[in-house]
């Protein structure tokens, strides 16, 4: 359901991001400070967005790694996995200087290495 760290790729992301409606919820959940439930992006950019359709945005950003999703009673309450993301490709335009890597306990450690232009260079 939720893929590990060292699963997310770039592409993943951008695709994920690549629907104006996956991008305003994601932006959202960037800027939530509590889980957030599917039900209050009903409507997004002014547009009504079916049920149905909110579903497969929600999975997709879940599948591809942007977002971890938690049900409590009948509700599904999201929040975006921003430690994570700095912790992949997805986050070297930001967190180039240094390299994460998943640790035994499941976290993420920032190794200081010289940046060293490409993020092949870090594998």
């Amino acid at each position: 359901m939720h893929p590990p760290i060292e699963d997310i790729t770039l592409q993943a992301v951008l695709y994920a991001l690549a629907d104006p409606v996956r991008l305003t919820i994601f932006a959202d959940l960037v800027g939530a400070t509590a889980p957030k439930a599917c039900a209050i992006y009903l409507t997004v950019n002014g547009a009504p967005v079916p049920k149905s359709t909110l579903s497969q945005h929600f999975r997709i950003l879940r599948e591809h790694g942007l977002i971890r999703s938690e049900r409590r009673g009948v509700e599904m309450l999201s929040t975006a996995r921003k430690d994570d993301l700095d912790c992949t490709a997805a986050g070297s335009a930001r967190t180039a200087p240094g390299r994460c890597r998943a640790t035994a306990a499941g976290t993420a450690r920032r190794e200081n290495r010289p940046w060293r232009g490409h993020p092949a260079a870090y594998r």
